[in-house]
């Protein structure tokens, strides 16, 4: 008998964990992103935040070096020359999750807040298409909704949001 309601509970329990992972890494990108904009606008200096995938996962890493001359591994981020990442988040394959968008990246500029290339991020498990996703407007504005699922606390992307 016990052996029955595991098998009929276990489905909706990893449900339930897979659910948990994506929005623990949506929290921590949304985090991630307002922590680029404040800097770039406290700053000197203009920022980057750069998404980037592998055959072993995906990352993103808020840099001050262009958008190509970073990369990143499970264990480190590098930038080339002297730009150091500020930031760096991976996110193996096998978390069932990853960071895409439509781009490769965004520019925030120093002292102003505003970005080059605004694009689409998605938080996504690809396996479900559920995910979160964040739409950066030229002007800096964040804004986001949820894909594939219904939240409570975020309106849905197919109505507009994205």
């Amino acid at each position: 008998m016990l052996g029955i309601v595991c098998l009929i509970a276990l489905p909706s329990f990893q449900a339930s964990i897979r659910q948990h992972r994506l929005q623990a890494l949506a929290a921590d990108f949304s985090h991630d992103l307002q922590l680029a904009r404040s800097l770039a606008i406290g700053g000197q200096q203009s920022l980057r935040l750069s998404v980037l995938g592998s055959l072993g996962g995906s990352c993103y890493i808020l840099h001050s070096a262009a958008h190509d001359r970073c990369r990143c591994t499970a264990s480190t981020a590098q930038c080339d020359g002297e730009a150091l990442p500020i930031r760096f988040r991976w996110i193996a394959s096998s978390s069932h999750t990853q960071i895409a968008a439509n781009v490769p990246g965004i520019t925030l500029h120093a002292g102003e807040g505003f970005v080059t290339s605004a694009g689409t991020f998605r938080v996504e498990e690809p396996a479900s298409g559920r995910g979160i996703w964040y739409v950066v407007s030229p002007v800096g504005r964040v804004r986001s909704c949820a894909q594939g699922w219904a939240s409570r606390a975020l309106p849905s992307c197919s109505g507009g949001a994205a």
